[in-house]
């Protein structure tokens, strides 16, 4: 049944065509003028508008105009008796799906309406097919650590099965990442994924979310009302944060997993249970099992099988590829495709241990594209508590080891007692040594700080098999490495050879 707009100051005209398409079972709103249309218009959508041209208020085209920018417009045909050429193709244009003369038969009316119809629908469900293709190409599972990896092959082995999954990880992890993902890659995938979250549901509401009611089942209960479950029909119900789920309702969704089936509040009826049900949360439910605050029963309903999403601190090596992600989300939402990090913030990025996870690092990196003022964007746009932390974690645990240094302050480094501290130095640094001189002397800090890179770097590449590695290892990208030789003046470091003696590249 679709609903239907017969605007039309001739009374004959419009109550015959009111009558045929009512008997075709349509929901028919006839109008005399331009004004008591918009009025409909603006009460409801539609799905085809019979508009004549010549109105006493106006023209049926000014109507089309009105329609134009709307993204989910209704079909328009346009009728007159008084048809031009011009005002044909000036329909056309602005969107009319047809355009007929009076005075029409009523079979030309029913077979106008067919074909509008059709083709409405058929370009609704193309524009659904692109809306979900474009969405499931925006919702991606980012990273191939091992843990990924590994989860992206438990997504594949289970995806088409009926069994639920328990989704467990810290808050901000990706837990409805992992379930929509679930629900995209199995057959389900065209059918409807319900997100609920079960903390943010009153109590006394939460039985007639999940599963319906009956008009007149209680106060407030005006229609009858189907529930989550029921919406989601062939496809998949998500319920985040379940470990937030009262106790009374625990029991009753036990039994609705047991039984396949739910009924509605008030209903005898019971309707079996099509969907597929995944559950999440940051809670440890056996250590919940255990005190008395989650259901035994339930728990090992909804565990038959879980994946697990470690922490982002324990998958650093995901985080280049999220931050890629990211910038590209939240640069293109302002035109700013140009963006991009220098690679001393992605080291910064890379390093820091994220407690709040994927979450924490998408606020950052929106912070960082709304301050933006260049295209490079280097760690002025990080958040200063951030940067500080990783600098002086370079500057001090990585700069000096914690355990002694077995070279000693060399003569060449240091001018006599009596001197200030202002020649340079070479790499035999002791941090001991170095503060107590300091306290002692004045000393230039960038040839201190450049012979203490000069010795990580050095140290980095000779223990390695090549530049390559020596450059993840110190977080550089490997342009980045090139450049600090040069700065350096270490010129062609040879890596160490390897035990099987083959030569470094």
């Amino acid at each position: 049944m679709a609903k239907i707009l017969i605007l039309d100051d001739e009374v004959a005209i419009r109550e015959s065509l009111g009558i045929l398409l009512k008997r075709k079972g349509h929901d028919v709103v006839l109008c005399e003028n331009l004004a008591n249309a918009r009025h409909a218009l603006a009460q409801v959508g539609y799905d085809l508008i019979y508009s004549d041209l010549r109105l006493p208020d106006g023209q049926g085209i000014d109507l089309l105009r009105d329609l134009e920018e709307q993204c989910n417009a209704p079909s328009f045909i346009m009728m007159t008796a008084f048809s031009t050429t011009e005002t044909a193709v000036e329909a056309m244009k602005l969107g009319a799906l047809d355009y007929i003369h009076k005075p029409f038969s009523l079979d030309e009316i029913e077979l106008l309406t067919d074909r509008a119809l059709e083709q409405r629908k058929l370009k609704d469900e193309n524009a659904s097919l692109k809306a979900r293709l474009q969405d499931v190409r925006g919702r991606r599972l980012v990273g191939n650590s091992d843990a990924m990896n590994n989860i992206k092959s438990m997504i594949r082995r289970v995806a088409d099965g009926r069994a639920t999954v328990l989704i467990t990880g810290e808050s901000g992890t990706g837990k409805e990442m992992v379930a929509r993902t679930l629900h995209d890659e199995s057959v389900r995938g065209p059918h409807p994924f319900i997100p609920v979250n079960c903390g943010a549901i009153p109590e006394n509401l939460i039985e007639s979310e999940f599963f319906g009611h009956k008009k007149g089942s209680f106060t407030g209960a005006n229609v009858d009302r189907a529930g989550l479950f029921e919406e989601a029909s062939a496809g998949t119900i998500f319920l985040d944060e379940i470990g937030e789920l009262p106790m009374s309702m625990q029991v009753k969704l036990l039994r609705v997993l047991q039984e396949r089936e739910v009924r509605r509040i008030g209903e005898h009826k019971v309707r079996p249970l099509e969907c597929r049900v995944l559950a999440a949360t940051n809670r440890d439910l056996e250590v919940e099992v255990a005190n008395g605050r989650f259901r035994e029963d339930l728990y090992f309903r909804l565990n038959i099988i879980q994946i697990n999403i470690p922490p982002l601190r324990e998958r650093s090596a995901d985080i280049p590829a999220l931050v890629d992600v990211l910038l590209r989300k939240h640069a293109s939402a302002i035109g700013r495709d140009d963006l991009r990090f220098d690679d001393s913030s992605i080291a910064n990025l890379v390093r820091h241990d994220w407690p709040g996870n994927i979450r924490q690092l998408e606020n950052v990196i929106e912070r960082a594209v709304t301050l933006a003022e260049s295209s490079l964007m280097t760690n002025e746009v990080l958040p200063t508590k951030l940067v500080e932390a990783h600098t002086s974690t370079l500057n001090t645990a990585s700069a000096f080891s914690a355990e002694p240094v077995s070279t000693p302050l060399s003569t060449e480094a240091f001018d006599a007692q009596e001197m200030p501290l202002t020649g340079n130095f070479d790499d035999n640094i002791s941090l001991p040594h170095v503060l107590s001189r300091v306290r002692e002397h004045d000393i230039k800090l960038e040839s201190l700080l450049e012979a203490i890179e000069r010795r990580i770097v050095r140290e980095a590449i000779e223990n390695t098999k090549n530049k390559t590695e020596a450059a993840n290892r110190l977080g550089l990208s490997f342009r980045s490495l090139r450049y600090r030789l040069t700065k350096l003046g270490l010129g062609p470091v040879k890596a160490r050879s390897s035990s099987s003696g083959e030569p470094s590249k």
